[in-house]
């Protein structure tokens, strides 16, 4: 998976790049890994019913995902959509396995293709391995769940992070101050619900580095 933007001319570029920085800042990214310590890239936390989400009925249903569909590549589809998605801007970007969430190299612009991609050392099987590690470690803002749990979708805080229900169930992630839902503002699933189930239908899949 490739996020394909539109070709651009030099004074397009310019703007578009000044409103993701714009967009990054307003969202509270930050490249300080300081700053970002506390929980998994979140902050202050934010109720489920602030995005008028029923979060026991949603966790119930299994997320509405059929692990029965297409299958997910970790390399060919998650690590290209980490890479546009959520390491642009010091978010999550990294290769090394601190206790922050690092999900590999940011996908680099190129205006006369209209296309932002990663390198192809960004997904070598090194650095996936990585990457894959990170994910199926526990989380920071919630130790008692790995990020992602293979076949699990209840036990894997970053489906919790990325619906926005992150506070909603302290008895199973440990914590009642989980930090901000992914990404800040409005959570994935209500802003790009077709990402989302990409996410939960890997982990409902095994989870598997391939």
């Amino acid at each position: 998976m490739v996020t394909k933007l539109e070709p651009l001319a030099g004074a397009e570029v310019r703007s578009q790049v000044t409103l993701i920085v714009l967009l990054v800042v307003a969202s509270g990214c930050t490249s300080d890994p300081v700053a970002n310590m506390a929980a998994d890239g979140g902050g202050s936390p934010r109720e489920a019913a602030n995005h008028g989400i029923d979060c026991v009925s949603l966790f119930a249903s299994g997320l509405g995902i059929d692990a029965g569909t297409e299958a997910v590549s970790f390399r060919a589809d998650l690590m290209p959509l980490f890479g546009a998605r959520c390491t642009f801007g010091g978010c999550h970007d990294g290769r090394d396995t601190t206790g922050q969430l690092r999900l590999g190299d940011p996908c680099v612009y190129d205006p006369t293709r209209g296309v932002c991609a990663l390198g192809p050392d960004s997904t070598s099987p090194e650095v996936a391995t990585i990457i894959h590690g990170n994910l199926l470690s526990p989380s920071n803002a919630a130790p008692a769940l790995k990020r992602a749990e293979p076949y699990r979708l209840n036990e894997s805080f970053m489906l919790y992070k990325l619906s926005g229900c992150q506070n909603a169930f302290p008895e199973r992630t440990g914590c009642t101050r989980c930090g901000d839902p992914m990404p800040p503002g409005d959570p994935l699933r209500q802003n790009d619900p077709d990402i989302f189930e990409e996410i939960a239908r890997w982990i409902a899949q095994g989870a598997k580095l391939d």
